[in-house]
């Protein structure tokens, strides 16, 4: 009987996760046309704070809209948005504004494991983001998909929004593989891909603060690139194409995304996909996440594989203590992609 329960619960949380978006309208073209977008929530047997957190929701993405429209920054009641979110609100804007792409969204509203506790999230907004740098190479699709992206919004306990993230594909992930059964494996799971969703959303509005306190003092970060040997050597010979991997400390690391990177592209855009999460079987709180990583910007973009190993002990604040990036052009097979099996602990 209790082993039911639990699945009953399990597959309450699924449907609660992943039935988002039951009815929507497409909104005007990307003209910037001005609509108001209405949200309508349900999920919730507070029907006073369902209210609460329905009528923000619909607030605060008419302002975007309008603001979208208006070429102008969002002004946004702290009735709606306490400091918190208006703080990330203005740093995800002043990279790039966006606006919502539906008029109207039906969507249950869900309490999520996050790294500050038990939080309330609607999720999976359709956006359309405004300044996507775009390049030749690029295909039509291409260009569309860096224009689309989602959006999360998590509310505090009194209805408030206090955070915004762009969102994660979870059913393309790891999260739902078959032989996730248990319910606390479950949550944690779900924990992992939220706190990805915040980091991919850290390097998206430059936050060096946050990357500051998630990345371990002594955190192995290596990169790997593909370069053509200018002379010959004990290396090889010239015009030989050869793979280096540079390791760096984490004061190298952030320092150079300041102010080599954060500095002189105003864009930034981030994206994760094709995430696998692995626990570690003797320490139960280390987990491996590989992910395929696309990053564009006003003057770079590219592709490739990153992995991190991230220690959960502290569910109040995650570290990582491993951060490696494979380009696509390094990768000759499946086995050379760095993943758990990768280290000794």
């Amino acid at each position: 009987m209790a082993r039911v329960f639990r699945l009953i619960v399990f597959f309450t949380l699924l449907t609660g996760l992943f039935g988002g978006l039951v009815f929507a309208q497409n909104s005007s073209d990307n003209s910037g046309v001005y609509n108001k977008t209405t949200v309508t929530l349900t999920g919730l047997p507070n029907s006073v704070l369902l209210e609460k957190m329905q009528k923000n929701a619909t607030a605060f993405l008419s302002e975007l809209n309008a603001a979208f429209a208006g070429n102008r920054e969002p002004s946004v009641p702290g009735s709606v948005m306490n400091d918190e979110g208006k703080e990330i609100l203005a740093s995800l804007w002043e990279t790039s504004p966006f606006r919502s792409i539906k008029t109207k969204i039906i969507d249950r509203i869900i309490l999520v494991r996050t790294t500050r506790g038990m939080k309330y999230q609607l999720r999976n907004i359709p956006v359309y983001i405004k300044d996507v740098v775009s390049y030749e190479k690029d295909s039509e699709s291409q260009q569309a998909a860096d224009h689309s992206q989602e959006i999360s919004l998590t509310f505090s306990k009194t209805g408030e929004i206090d955070n915004i993230s762009y969102t994660l594909d979870y059913t393309r992930s790891d999260l739902l593989k078959r032989d996730t059964t248990s319910l606390l494996e479950f949550q944690r799971r779900q924990f992992v891909l939220e706190f990805l969703e915040r980091l991919r959303t850290a390097y998206n509005r430059k936050d060096t603060a946050f990357l500051q306190k998630v990345y371990s003092d002594d955190a192995l970060i290596i990169t790997t690139k593909e370069i053509r040997l200018e002379k010959s050597g004990d290396l090889g010979i010239k015009g030989q194409v050869i793979v280096i991997s540079q390791k760096v400390t984490k004061q190298v690391y952030l320092k150079s995304l300041a102010e080599k990177i954060f500095k002189y592209n105003k864009f930034i855009n981030v994206r994760f996909e094709d995430i696998k999460i692995v626990m570690n079987l003797k320490y139960p709180n280390i987990y491996g996440v590989n992910l395929k990583q696309f990053w564009n910007s006003s003057n770079y973009k590219d592709a490739g594989y990153l992995f991190l190993l991230v220690d959960f002990k502290n569910e109040d604040a995650p570290m990582i203590h491993v951060r490696t990036f494979q380009p696509d052009s390094t990768i000759k097979s499946p086995g050379d992609i760095i993943d758990m099996g990768s280290f000794n602990y």
